[in-house]
C-alpha cells in the first residue's frame, strides 16, 4: 500500500461520552477515536460513510489526534495488541477482542488488504488468554455469498475455539448509501462481478443504516439456526463477560464467564 499522508487534528477530549453504552464496541459509555481514516483499507468499512466526515482517501489520508495520549497504540484488526499487555495488565477486567471475517487468507487479503492476516489475529487471542486476559472474536461483517456460508463460519468458529476464544459475536454487513456502498461495489465488481447483481438486490432499499433486506436477516442470519453444524463447540448466550455491558446481538460462548 502507498505511503500514508498524515495530518494533525486536535482532540477536544480524550474519551467521548454517550447516554447509552455502545453495544458494538462493548464500551461503558465511553469511546476513543485517536485518528480518522484507517490504513487497513477494508473494502467493507463503515468508516467510509459520509456521516463520519473523513476527508480525502480513506486508507491513505490519516488525520491523527496526537494529543489524545502519549501511549496509544490502536490496531483493532492487527496483531499489535500484544505490545500493550504491560499497560492492560493494570486493568484486571480488560477484554481483548479481534475482528475476524474469515480464516481464508486469500479472501481476507482482498477484503482487508492492510490488516494483519487471520492467523496473526488468532495469535493475539491465544496470547491474550495465556496472559490471563478475557478474549474473543468479533466475527463481522459476514459478507453475503463471500464468508457467511457454513464452510466459512464453521472454519472461523473452530479456529476461534482452538485459539482459546471465550466467545464469538457475529454480525452482518452494512452498506450505507454513498461512499461506503459505492466503494464496496467497485471492489466487488473487480473481484467477483458475478456477485454484483446479488448485492444490488440485497441492498436495494438503500437504508441509512446500511442493512440489507429484512428477509436476509430473518433467514441467513437467523441466529437460532446459524452455525448449527458446530453447535457442539459453543452455546448461545446474550451476555458479554462480566467486564463488559450486555449486547443485544446473539453471542456464541465457548465457556461460562
Amino acid at each position: 500500500m502507498d505511503a500514508y499522508r498524515l495530518s494533525d487534528i486536535e482532540a477536544k477530549s480524550g474519551l467521548g461520552s454517550g447516554d447509552l453504552p455502545d453495544p458494538f464496541m462493548v464500551s461503558l459509555y465511553r469511546a476513543l477515536a485517536p485518528y480518522r481514516g484507517c490504513g487497513h483499507g477494508c473494502a467493507y468499512c463503515d468508516g467510509r460513510a459520509e456521516k463520519y466526515y473523513v476527508d480525502g482517501e480513506f486508507e491513505r489520508d490519516l488525520a491523527v489526534r496526537r494529543n489524545v495520549a502519549d501511549r496509544i497504540r490502536l490496531d483493532v484488526e492487527g496483531g499489535k495488541a500484544t505490545l500493550d499487555y504491560d499497560v492492560l495488565s493494570r486493568f484486571p477486567s480488560a477484554l481483548i477482542m479481534v475482528t475476524l471475517t474469515t480464516t481464508d487468507d486469500g479472501l481476507a487479503a482482498w477484503l482487508e488488504p492492510g490488516a494483519s492476516p487471520p492467523s496473526e489475529r488468532l495469535a493475539v487471542v491465544r496470547s491474550a488468554r495465556k496472559a490471563g486476559f478475557m478474549s474473543g472474536v468479533m466475527a463481522m461483517p459476514l459478507c453475503p455469498g463471500l464468508c457467511d456460508d457454513d464452510g466459512h463460519t464453521d472454519a472461523l468458529a473452530t479456529a476461534a475455539q482452538d485459539a482459546g476464544a471465550q466467545f464469538v459475536c457475529p454480525g452482518h454487513l452494512t452498506l450505507r448509501p454513498g461512499r461506503q456502498k459505492d466503494f464496496f461495489m467497485r471492489r466487488l465488481a473487480e473481484r467477483r462481478p458475478d456477485m454484483v447483481p446479488h448485492y444490488r438486490d440485497l441492498y436495494r432499499e438503500n437504508r441509512q443504516s446500511g442493512s440489507p433486506l429484512a428477509s436476509y436477516l430473518r433467514s441467513a442470519l437467523n441466529w437460532d439456526g446459524f452455525w448449527s453444524g458446530i453447535s457442539s463447540l459453543f452455546s448461545k448466550t446474550t451476555s458479554w463477560p462480566r467486564c463488559a455491558v450486555p449486547c443485544t446481538a446473539a453471542i456464541w460462548s465457548f465457556s461460562q464467564f
